[in-house]
This record gives C-alpha cells, structure tokens and sequence, in this order.
C-alpha cells in the first residue's frame, strides 16, 4: 500500500487527467469495442465539492493533521461521536442494509 500512496494521493485536476488518458488509450486500443462497451465522453464530469483536510484531535486536544496521526505519530484517545445531520455516508450498493442500520442506530 504504501507503494501506491503517491498515486492515490493526488490532486482532483490531475486525477481526471490520468483517468482521460487511460480511457483514451483502451479507446485507441479498441480493448472497449472488443467487449462491446463504451465510455461516454462526458464520464468523468461530476458535480461535486473538495472538503478540506480533516483533523484529529490528540490526547492533549489539541487539532493536529490526519497525516500525523496515520503516521501514528500520536495514539488515539477516543471516537468521535457521530450525530444525524452532521456527517456524509457513502456506501457501495451491496453495504445499503448495514448503512441503513448504522443511521437508524445514530
């Protein structure tokens, strides 16, 4: 995993990019006509909003930056209660059962 960090961390700008360009070489190499599918050309454009770097508080409560603390450059001191109306859920179409109860159980 942490081979892949430098490719999973990047810039929204320079993720669409690298996503054209791979769709754009299956394209070219007719990979996509061969399995009879086919990519619109609009795909990537999405609505959406970039959230700013989240922040964990440590055993002293101060805020410090998600990076020290996977870098476990500090121990966890205690969950964030999570409230209704207060935080996003985002779940794959097989999780929608187990993502219905964790919101019926907040």
């Amino acid at each position: 995993m942490r081979d892949l960090r430098g490719q999973m961390i990047t810039e929204p700008n320079d993720r669409y990019y690298r996503i054209n360009n791979l769709i754009e070489h299956f394209t070219k190499a007719e990979v996509l006509k061969e399995w009879q599918m086919k990519v619109q050309s609009n795909f990537a454009n999405i609505k959406a909003k970039q959230l700013f770097h989240c922040k964990v508080l440590d055993p002293k409560g101060q805020a410090r930056d998600w990076t020290e603390y996977e870098g476990k450059r500090f121990p966890h001191t205690e969950p964030i209660k999570l409230v209704k109306n207060g935080w996003t859920i985002v779940y794959g179409q097989r999780e929608y059962n187990n993502a219905n109860d964790l919101y019926t159980n907040l």
